[in-house]
């Protein structure tokens, strides 16, 4: 009963995947604050990648047959922008913000949905989009000049690591749509994670002592736990449900999932006893107000 009625009302099933998918991202900021608390960024990005590639590994051999070159190139692109890079991205940043702050960062990734799609997509920004565009950027400034501590005048350079990864995001978005619109959503998961997989075994091996003795002392369990949790649940089963969600709508659409994201790490962040200054509330309402100037009357 359920399933035919999300079936034969797309519009609802569009709003059912976003608000799950804020749920999932929305958790993600303070599984990787546990995960960071006995693995370093890159062990954190790393082993968060193989344990969702993994799961998808052997369900993408018999789907490469079914793909050209190109395909397979612009799936290893979209692996690296939404996954990979984002991953080691988050986890450097959250070594000095708070998963509320990045959390509310991530909604960057709509405004840069839109300029990407403009610049490298051929796709038009409206005169109100463009003035959302420049609100939340001014947003992001006010977090950029507070420091960790929320003082105005300090410089917080985290802020640019999550900017750059929200601008990964904004690219994956674009190319999902409008690069890979007829391959579908769980192969997209699939095959792009799955490429993903020697890159991370690469840089966990390469980058990070992962073997020593002393990384395996103490209460390392729930911290590896929560990066599988990320992997299996914030990765590989979210980017399906993204996935889905883009090829329904469209990329603006799919990303206002960052509306609710921050509400989402907000909640964690307080429970988990975060404190937040002024400067930073003040900076992440203004990103969110862009965001929601920036896609105001567009539709799914």
């Amino acid at each position: 009963m359920l399933f035919t009625y999300f079936k034969t009302r797309p519009g609802a099933l569009s709003w059912l995947l976003l608000i799950s998918l804020a749920l999932i991202w929305g958790t993600s900021f303070i599984l990787i604050k546990r995960g960071l608390e006995q693995f370093n960024p890159v062990q954190v990005g790393s082993l968060r990648i193989i344990s969702a590639g993994l799961v998808t590994l052997p369900l993408s051999f018999h789907r490469l047959k079914k793909l050209n070159r190109r395909q397979l190139r612009w799936l290893f692109i979209a692996g690296l922008t939404g996954s990979m890079v984002p991953s080691i991205l988050f986890a450097l940043a959250q070594m000095q913000l708070d998963s509320a702050v990045t959390g509310s960062l991530n909604a960057l990734t709509p405004l840069f949905v839109l300029l990407l799609g403009a610049l490298f997509f051929h796709q038009s920004i409206k005169r109100q989009s463009l003035l959302g565009i420049i609100v939340g950027f001014l947003g992001t400034i006010v977090l950029i000049l507070s420091g960790s501590g929320g003082n105005l005048g300090e410089l917080n350079y985290a802020v640019f690591l999550v900017m750059a990864a929200t601008f990964c995001y904004g690219l994956n978005a674009n190319i999902i749509k409008y690069k890979l619109p007829k391959i579908a959503p769980f192969d997209i998961a699939a095959i792009s994670l799955a490429g993903m997989v020697p890159i991370a075994g690469g840089l966990l091996l390469g980058l990070t002592d992962i073997t020593a003795a002393s990384r395996w002392e103490g209460d390392w369990v729930p911290a590896l736990g929560a990066i599988v949790g990320l992997g299996i649940v914030a990765t590989a089963f979210a980017l399906i449900l993204f996935n889905r969600l883009i090829q329904l709508t469209n990329p603006v659409f799919t990303s206002m999932v960052t509306y609710f994201i921050p509400i989402v790490a907000l909640f964690w962040g307080v429970l988990d006893g975060e404190q937040l200054q002024i400067p930073q509330l003040l900076g992440m309402a203004t990103v969110i107000l862009g965001v929601f100037l920036a896609n105001r009357n567009r539709k799914p």
